[in-house]
């Protein structure tokens, strides 16, 4: 799909494989035609011509898209989507999204602006975050010259060459709701339609190691760096501060949607948080794992036990590093290295276990609490996953 304009700066729609224009649609602006051929070319959300990568319940239309990671049954559904959280918008956050678009232009400004599911004062640092590829090349983060709270920022877009058809992937913050408003492209730029992916798709679920607590950035986190790295459509369905929650898979994952490959990294949140017993959570791992692979039932799924951490368990409990039941973190480790076990027991081939604490070191956390890595940190774990996982 090409949009472009004519010296006399009609609008003309053209199929890129007929080669044949649509009727011309005059525009209904008076404007003298100096005025107009200065005119930037606006792309409306739910152009054709734009794609919407890593959701699976994305809401767009002419005004707006919110890229929604997670169903309408799970966020409305207080195990699967805990309500502490909505404070932070996370059930609106877009972890791994991308929005997709192909264009001569030399430049573009992203229309993006803060969505108000998220209080002003709840609106999570580094803010409007846009991570640029440019045919596949990283160029960097973009963010509007200054912050906006109420309205659309404007982010400039340098692309590259004019007259040279480039594919643009905008990755979007990831611990920030936002709400897409379209682009601006100059006058005479051609927008061609952006195929469907055909790549393996890889489905991360956890807590907010996965989420990306720590880094600045979508593009920083393990998930995304790993996706990339492999060539793999990342789908993150990881919520920070949650537990297991069965209820993530049952609510989200069908067998109608893809997953080639999946990560499953809980345990720390359980242990630290003791919302269940490890008794309690043992069923309700097993549980989610086979709800996963009864959906997905040709999916490699990988386990992550618990990832290395510095912290202790001492204000909750007699002894250092026991939970208030007793449990460790090795104790969590082995509760779902014991379920991965389960399966492959009964003939799952195609189940795995990673130990956490083999693919980290505190040398990779952010010493300040202990627990999430830093930008350099996850970009090490993802190293070492991609060693370790394939299709």
């Amino acid at each position: 799909m090409l949009l472009s304009c004519s010296p006399s700066q009609t609008a003309v729609r053209q199929d890129s494989a007929a080669g044949e224009p649509a009727p011309a649609v005059p525009e209904e602006s008076a404007a003298p035609e100096a005025e107009k051929a200065a005119s930037p070319l606006f792309v409306a959300p739910n152009d054709p011509a734009i794609a919407y990568d890593g959701v699976w319940f994305p809401k767009v239309d002419a005004e707006k898209a919110v890229l929604l990671r997670h169903s309408d049954e799970c966020i409305a559904d207080p195990d699967c989507m805990p309500e502490w959280l909505k404070q932070y918008g996370i059930h609106n956050q877009h972890a791994g999204a991308v929005i997709r678009f192909r264009t001569d232009a030399p430049s573009a400004v992203a229309l993006v602006e803060e969505s108000p599911v998220t209080p002003k004062d709840q609106r999570r640092y580094p803010f409007m975050q846009l991570g640029l590829y440019v045919d596949g090349a990283y160029m960097g983060q973009k963010e509007p010259p200054e912050r906006v709270l109420e309205g659309t920022g404007r982010t400039e877009l340098p692309l590259g060459e004019a007259g040279t058809m480039r594919t643009v992937e905008l990755a979007l913050p990831h611990q920030l709701a936002v709400l897409f408003r379209g682009l601006e492209l100059p006058a005479g730029s051609r927008l061609e339609k952006a195929e469907p992916l055909d790549k393996p798709v890889y489905l991360a679920i956890g807590n907010s190691l996965s989420h990306g607590e720590g880094q600045l950035s979508a593009s920083e986190t393990f998930p995304w760096i790993l996706a990339r790295e492999k060539g793999w459509e990342l789908v993150n369905l990881s919520i920070g501060g949650t537990t297991i929650e069965p209820k993530i898979v049952t609510m989200n994952v069908t067998p109608e949607r893809r997953v080639d490959v999946a990560t499953v990294e809980w345990g720390y949140n359980d242990w630290w948080s003791q919302n269940f017993t490890l008794k309690e959570s043992a069923p309700r791992f097993e549980e989610t794992l086979r709800a996963l692979r009864a959906a997905q039932p040709k999916a490699k799924i990988y386990v992550i036990t618990p990832f290395a951490t510095e912290t202790v368990r001492g204000d909750a409990s007699e002894r250092d590093g026991e939970a208030k039941d007793g449990s460790t973190l090795a104790d969590w480790r082995a509760m779902m290295r014991h379920a991965v076990e389960a399966m492959r027991s009964e003939g799952d081939s195609s189940v795995f276990c990673i130990e956490g604490d083999q693919v980290s070191t505190v040398d990779d956390l952010d010493h300040r609490d202990g627990v999430h890595f830093t930008p350099a940190g996850a970009r090490t774990v993802a190293g070492r996953l991609i060693e370790r996982m394939s299709l």
